[in-house]
């Protein structure tokens, strides 16, 4: 299991898990550019403003995708 954590008022994504998985996480702004990325969970991602985001999450053999607006 995952937990993605949206902060507006420090504009940071934090992205949590319970177990040790080994994951890539992309951070797609509204254009399609990437913002952000983190070779593994448990981390945080700093945003530069607030807008509407893309979340990618890959793992071996699974994917997870999420939103921001």
């Amino acid at each position: 299991t995952l937990e993605v954590v949206y902060d507006s008022e420090t504009k940071t994504i934090r992205i949590t898990s319970p177990e040790s998985q080994v994951a890539d996480v992309y951070v797609y702004n509204s254009n399609g550019a990437i913002v952000g990325y983190a070779n593994g969970l448990n981390t945080t991602i700093q945003l530069l403003s607030v807008g509407s985001y893309t979340i990618y999450i890959e793992g071996e053999g699974w994917y997870g995708v999420g939103y921001i607006n």
